[in-house]
């Protein structure tokens, strides 16, 4: 299993100096199963996801959507390889508050919003509405759904293949219970993908307003599911667009104190299992 981080940043793109080096594109990974691509999410990052495809010939592939916030779809009408005709995507992704998968991504593709329809999309386009608790074969890969914690919803994801296992858990807040859901998906992963946007200070309120009910987690919260879950690997993930590269490289060393195999996410980088 190939895994390739095309954005790791949170809630909007923050590009600059001060960000360079984990980069500033919102949520977006690439996996390879075999000869099966899995996209998750399509945050700015899948953007130049997708000119990395072109020229290689037809593409077959998926891309599942853990929820709708902005920074996880924002990049979908740059992917030109779903403009292409010979092109071939299946989409997966719920249905929320009446309106299917693809009115939903539709939405964002209208005006005043954008100027370019969803119907100019011209490649092979499936939409598959999926849920919480459900079982996917997406390719050779088995994906498990598991419902996260946070405003509007959203899914968590356990992809195994040929032996090997990720979990990506992005967008979840933990409360002073452990998560059954989150317990579950990442035990025993192999890669850990998990949502660590706030310190315990920040998250609780210490020097600045409380982010409790804002939807996120702490690199805290991640070492300790971790070592209860016997995760090998966690990555921390969604980073906070006001946070520096000095602030996350902070967070990865004090995290690697706790439970040393772990790296922070960068725009970028490449893991083989």
């Amino acid at each position: 299993m190939f895994v390739k981080i095309w954005g790791c940043r949170g809630s909007l793109p923050s590009p600059g100096p001060n960000t360079s080096y984990f980069g500033g594109n919102t949520s977006c990974v690439e996996l390879r199963c075999g000869g099966e691509t899995i996209i998750f999410d399509a945050g700015s990052g899948i953007r130049e996801l997708g000119q990395s495809l072109l020229g290689g010939g037809p593409f077959r592939g998926s891309l599942i959507f853990s929820h709708y916030h902005w920074d996880h779809i924002m990049g979908l009408p740059f992917f030109t390889p779903a403009y292409i005709p010979s092109n071939s995507l299946r989409i997966y992704g719920e249905k929320k508050d009446g309106k299917s998968l693809q009115e939903i991504l539709a939405g964002q593709m209208q005006a005043p919003y954008f100027p370019v329809p969803m119907q100019a999309m011209k490649a092979n386009m499936e939409f598959v509405e999926i849920g919480p608790d459900m079982t996917l074969q997406v390719g050779g890969a088995v994906v498990k759904t598991f419902p996260a914690y946070h405003p509007n919803g959203c899914l968590a994801f356990r992809i195994e293949y040929d032996g090997a296992v990720v979990t990506y858990a992005t967008d979840t807040e933990h409360t002073n219970v452990r998560d059954a859901n989150m317990f579950n998906a990442a035990q025993g992963t192999d890669l850990f993908i998990y949502d660590t946007t706030y310190t315990d200070k920040e998250f609780n309120g210490i020097g600045g307003p409380s982010r409790k009910g804002w939807g996120h987690s702490t690199w805290e919260e991640a070492v300790k599911l971790s070592r209860e879950s016997g995760v090998k690997r966690l990555l921390l993930w969604h980073h906070d667009p006001t946070h520096t590269d000095a602030f996350v490289s902070k967070m990865e060393a004090l995290s690697r104190k706790v439970f040393k195999e772990t790296r922070a996410a960068r725009d970028g980088m490449t893991i083989v299992l």
